[in-house]
């Protein structure tokens, strides 16, 4: 999974809705958007296996709101105040890519891409031969990567190159969606991407309390 971006009500459906699972990757931006950052950061800190830093998280963890909308930044110094300092430790020690082997498959996980781990738009369009030069330089038969809010599993060669799309903040369509893979004898027998629902009414009334961002609320219903 990737982008939860402090969106606990949508992280608690997402875990009733997959269920157990052995490993768990989420793809970086914890934070950012949203008003349960303490909830989503906790949960993460206890069941992601693999967490990578995104250019939310790193935004916070270093004051450095360059290129973010107004909206994002208001969300984020928000945060600042409502966020313990060990926490902010845990974002603060986040790698930016991580490789290992899950069942015998070598995978690679980045918020972005290779060239720009934060920002960079890896993408159902994104040339292979990109593609291919970055599973080759980690030496991984699937990447995992975030950061665009949309789902795709894409087919490279003989490895996958999967984006769950976004937790917190999907942008193609209202439906959060994360992916299940499962490994067996060191091959993915299978690829399961999956949508789900759950009840944004929460999201809203706290978001509404605390004052923040009514068009944040508006993208979740649009989810665009």
């Amino acid at each position: 999974m990737a982008d939860v971006h402090a969106n606990w009500p949508a992280l608690k459906a997402l875990e009733e809705d997959a269920g157990y699972a052995d490993f768990v990757i989420h793809a970086g931006d914890s934070v950012g958007y949203y008003p349960f950052p303490t909830k989503c950061v906790e949960w993460l800190k206890e069941h992601a296996d693999v967490n990578v830093v995104g250019d939310h998280d790193y935004a916070l963890v270093n004051n450095d709101y360059k290129g973010f909308s107004g909206d994002a930044i208001k969300m984020l110094s928000w945060t600042e105040q409502n966020f313990s300092a060990m926490n902010l430790r845990y974002l603060s020690n986040l790698q930016e890519t991580w490789v290992g082997d899950v069942g015998g498959v070598k995978i690679g996980v980045v918020h972005g891409g290779l060239t720009d781990p934060l920002r960079e738009a890896v993408h159902a369009g994104t040339s292979e031969e990109l593609i291919k030069e970055y599973m080759k330089k980690l030496g991984v038969k699937v990447l995992v990567v975030g950061h665009m809010h949309q789902l795709f599993v894409r087919q490279v060669n003989s490895g996958l190159v999967i984006n769950p799309g976004s937790v917190g903040q999907p942008r193609d369509g209202p439906q959060p969606s994360y992916v299940v893979l499962e490994i067996k004898n060191g091959k993915v027998e299978s690829i399961n991407p999956r949508r789900f629902k759950y009840d944004k009414s929460q999201v809203e009334t706290k978001m509404n309390n605390e004052m923040l961002p009514k068009v944040l609320i508006e993208r979740l219903k649009r989810g665009y």
